[in-house]
């Protein structure tokens, strides 16, 4: 791809991402508009300017018949001294009518979907006994690891507790969401960035893994971030599907994910993907709904803002 091909596509989505934010202004501004002639400060405004419009017409009925009757051409119409002000005024009414119930509709749509929100954030009854059962639980694995007679603590002993806190979150979601036959899967990705512990211990995850953008050798992958966040241990992995066992969960496959703490320098840093690099990067909780939705408007914003992106195509990255 040459320069130049390289430059409309470019302008193009420039172009494009304008286009989407004027169009989101405007509408912003009219609901905002409409909103507001909404409230009682909206109503009280119509109601003096139909009055006063009203008014107008009765009082001045004889003059604006005569205007109506004299005036042949536009010119004459809009210079008419009772006429045209008169339609003005009941034009303004009908428009500021039209916002108000506009805005009405709006506001109760909102109103609806937030109580309709708050009805189905309800927890189910079988979620507060579950929910009760895992507190009691985890509060018991904590105090036994408190007790002066506790063994000491393994590796292998701490994964499995691990593990059971872990199946007890995947115990409420599975409760909330009613659906006792679904599998729920959960784990913990470790996060490293000692780049030479990286080299020595995780060098096959990270020459296999399909997520860093500067590719050419482990050197390249490393220069360009500031450490991995990886699945290696299944260990610190767990399901849930119609029984309630702490096993690890041997579906999930070894994975592996650059992070950069700041990845403004598009030349010098791999991107952060949305999870768990971007919860790394940000020290943040992340949460996707729509994992589908979610990644497709990461990547258009990266096509944006990222040469590298756009160059590769993305799709390798």
């Amino acid at each position: 791809m040459d320069d130049w091909q390289v430059t409309k596509q470019k302008i193009w989505a420039t172009a494009k991402a304008c286009s989407f934010w004027t169009g989101r202004q405007v509408k912003k501004v009219f609901m905002g508009m409409c909103m507001l002639v909404g409230t009682t400060w909206g109503s009280m405004i119509i109601a003096l300017l139909t009055i006063g419009s009203a008014a107008m017409i009765s009082v001045m009925s004889g003059d604006i018949k005569n205007e109506y009757t004299a005036v042949h051409t536009w010119p004459e119409f809009f210079a008419t001294d009772y006429l045209w002000p008169s339609i003005r005024l009941s034009i303004a009414a009908v428009i500021l009518v039209f916002l108000r119930e506009v805005g009405v509709v709006t506001s109760t749509r909102m109103k609806e979907k937030e109580l309709q929100d708050r009805l189905t954030t309800m927890p189910p009854k079988q979620f507060l006994a579950a929910y009760s059962d895992a507190m009691i639980d985890i509060r018991q694995l904590y105090e036994g690891l408190l007790e002066e007679c506790a063994p000491p603590l393994t590796r292998k002993g701490l994964a499995t507790d691990i593990r059971m806190m872990l199946t007890k979150i995947l115990v409420l979601a599975q409760n909330w969401d009613s659906a006792p036959s679904e599998t729920y899967r959960a784990n913990i990705m470790m996060i490293e960035e000692d780049k030479d512990l990286i080299r020595k211990d995780y060098s096959t995850q990270v020459n296999d893994s399909p997520f860093f953008l500067f590719n050419s050798n482990i050197d390249a992958r490393l220069d360009n971030a500031d450490g991995i966040l990886h699945i290696t241990d299944l260990e610190l992995s767990t399901l849930v599907g119609a029984q309630v066992l702490a096993k690890p969960d041997t579906d999930i496959v070894p994975i592996c994910f650059p992070f950069k703490m700041d990845a403004s320098d598009h030349a010098k840093s791999h991107p952060n993907l949305p999870g768990g690099p971007v919860a790394v990067s940000t020290m943040a909780s992340q949460y996707i709904e729509d994992s589908r939705t979610h990644f497709k408007q990461w990547l258009d914003d990266e096509a944006l803002q990222n040469p590298h992106i756009t160059e590769h195509g993305g799709g390798k990255n």
